[in-house]
C-alpha cells in the first residue's frame, strides 16, 4: 500500500487527516473523562473494577441530565472536602478497598514482569 502511487501523491494529506482524527480521539477522551461520563467502581466480592456510566442503562436526554447531577454532587463534595481539614481516620471504607486493588495489581504486573525477564 505504502508504495501505490495513489497513496504517495496524497501522503501528506492523508497524515493530515490522521492527525486530525487522533487530535479529536483525544480532546474527547480528555472531556469524556473531566465531564464524567463513566466512572469506576470496585466490585463487591472481587479485586477489579467496572467501568459504570447512566448512558449505559438510559436514553441519552436521561443520561446526560444524571451526569449533570452527579458532575454537581461531586463538585459539592470536593469543594466541603477542601474546606474542612482531613483527618486520619477519614478515608471512606471502599478507598481501602480500592488501595488494596491498585496494591495487589501492581504487585501482580511487578511479578510477572520479572518472570517474562527471567
Amino acid at each position: 500500500m505504502l508504495s501505490w502511487p495513489a497513496y504517495k501523491e496524497n501522503s501528506l494529506c492523508i497524515k493530515r487527516v490522521l492527525n486530525t482524527l487522533r487530535d479529536a480521539l483525544r480532546r474527547y477522551k480528555e472531556r469524556r473523562l473531566k465531564d464524567g461520563y463513566f466512572y469506576l467502581v470496585p466490585a463487591r466480592q472481587q479485586y477489579a473494577m467496572s467501568v459504570r456510566s447512566p448512558l449505559f442503562t438510559m436514553p441519552r436526554k436521561e443520561a446526560m441530565k444524571k451526569i449533570k447531577l452527579l458532575r454537581q454532587k461531586r463538585e459539592a463534595v470536593s469543594c466541603a472536602g477542601n474546606a474542612s481539614p482531613v483527618s486520619e481516620g477519614s478515608t471512606p471504607r471502599h478507598m481501602h478497598k480500592v488501595l488494596e486493588m491498585m496494591l495487589i495489581y501492581g504487585c501482580t504486573i511487578g511479578l510477572a514482569y520479572i518472570i517474562i525477564r527471567v
